[in-house]
């Protein structure tokens, strides 16, 4: 018997072949599975180590009974607990120095006005302002900011990776090569769980480009948070939660840290969103959803410019200036001014085998027709900036999931470029094209939301929210 294990191992060792040298690594491996055994067998044995299946167990369902507990303790105590009887020992919260309060307003509206079904207040009354202050233009000039953008919704009608393959990974590859081709070109992006995806099978030298174009503003990224968070049905965690996702993975990767906020497309917009936005180091917010009769309302009062204050806050530390669009959505055609069927034909995107309204109507900018065009969209554009308090009027250039084809992006710069030439060659009015930098408002109202912007819109259930 000796002499035949010592024969065994005498061949193990001395391995031929590729198959024996298997079976040499083979043999190894039980030996030292066989005095692993051992050894915790005689661990277990002299109580040196006891962490059995059962130990485990133990723990686990002691865990389980624990923890629950703890958590219900801490929430009775802090949620539930009864107030003391002197109520002068709580420290309380001065109410709110404002202009203007939303639920004291929002009781006072007539929700179902007679222009409430076409959704556009515009009356003679807008109209005269407008003409007053356009007699001001010289000492005064007027100021546009185009605001090319992109809305990309990681979830609405199709999955997120369709989506993502369908039109964003388009919208961004073509996005790199129009900014790098066009040089007075800027765009802004706001979803970054889709921007994430793009950039991991980005290549290392559009990379840098893509830092290059954020270095010089001409690439600017807003809210930074992973999805363009909804405000009205969401609870504050989930809220925190994307914001603190996005911003640490533009930080990581960009190197960056947003300053603006984009929240264009959120159903209503409630005062949890703002004083989030500002305690994560944002200093300005766009917003667009909010109920028709406050646009029209904000709009007589020139206040869509205003700092968003919490009820709470007597001191403003968390005051953000925010600044609404006045009309229907953000579109084109509801974004040059009051009349749809004027902004329509300003919307260039023509690509064949599309049927839309825009592609129809929309004709070309060329030498016979832009003094027509130019001073139409001057017009548009001299609307909107009655408004507001100030001489500037910010216009997004955009739409849901636009910019996907290429040609796109050629027709919307060229076209636009030809009119803002057009104007500050022949016209007494301050416009340079496309910038991004949405935080030089000035203004007046300080306003605060012991309710929401909620309902957004005419077919929305009425919800009244009230802190």
């Amino acid at each position: 018997m000796k002499l035949f294990l010592c024969c065994k191992v005498n061949m193990i060792l001395r391995p031929s072949g590729k198959r024996s040298f298997v079976r040499y690594l083979w043999f190894l491996l039980t030996i030292s599975c066989l005095l692993f055994i051992l050894v915790i067998y005689k661990t277990e044995r002299s109580g040196q180590f006891s962490f059995t299946r059962s130990k485990y167990m133990d723990l686990k369902i002691n865990w389980q009974k624990r923890v629950p507990a703890a958590m219900e303790a801490v929430t009775k105590e802090l949620l539930w607990r009864e107030p003391p009887s002197n109520l002068s020992q709580c420290p309380t919260a001065k109410k709110a120095s404002t202009n203007i309060t939303t639920w004291e307003q929002f009781p006072k509206f007539n929700l179902h006005p007679a222009w409430i079904k076409s959704r556009e207040f515009w009356d003679s009354t807008f109209e005269e302002r407008y003409k007053k202050r356009r007699d001001n233009w010289k000492n005064l000039p007027l100021k546009v900011i185009l605001m090319p953008h992109s809305h990309v919704d990681p979830g609405w009608l199709k999955t997120f990776d369709r989506y993502y393959e369908d039109s964003v990974k388009h919208i961004l590859n073509n996005m790199i090569d129009k900014l790098d081709a066009y040089k007075d070109l800027t765009f802004i992006w706001t979803e970054i769980s889709f921007f994430s995806k793009w950039w991991k099978d980005l290549h290392p030298r559009k990379r840098k480009l893509v830092k290059k174009l954020v270095s010089e503003a001409r690439l600017e990224f807003t809210s930074g948070s992973w999805v363009m968070t909804d405000e009205a049905t969401t609870h504050f965690y989930s809220m925190l939660d994307q914001i603190i996702e996005g911003h640490q993975w533009l930080k990581s990767n960009i190197g960056v840290t947003p300053k603006s906020s984009w929240s264009i497309d959120t159903f209503g917009h409630g005062p949890v969103a703002p004083y989030l936005m500002r305690s994560s180091g944002l200093n300005n917010t766009v917003t667009q959803r909010m109920h028709y009769t406050w646009k029209q309302w904000l709009a007589a009062k020139q206040a869509d410019d205003f700092i968003w204050r919490q009820t709470w806050d007597s001191h403003g530390h968390s005051d953000i200036l925010c600044h609404n669009f006045p009309f229907d959505i953000y579109s084109i055609k509801h974004s040059c001014g009051p009349h749809p069927n004027i902004c329509v034909n300003y919307d260039f995107r023509k690509i064949r085998g599309e049927f839309t309204e825009y592609g129809m109507k929309a004709e070309p900018v060329d030498k016979m027709n832009i003094k027509e065009k130019a001073e139409i969209l001057l017009e548009e554009y001299g609307r909107s900036a009655s408004l507001f308090q100030h001489n500037v009027v910010l216009v997004p250039i955009g739409d849901d999931f636009r910019y996907d084809k290429a040609e796109e992006w050629d027709q919307q710069y060229i076209n636009y470029k030809q009119l803002a030439d057009y104007i500050n060659k022949n016209r007494d009015v301050e416009r340079p094209y496309s910038s991004n930098n949405i935080s030089a408002f000035s203004l007046i109202f300080i306003l605060s939301t012991g309710s929401a912007f909620i309902p957004y819109s005419v077919n929305s259930p009425l919800i009244f929210l009230k802190s």
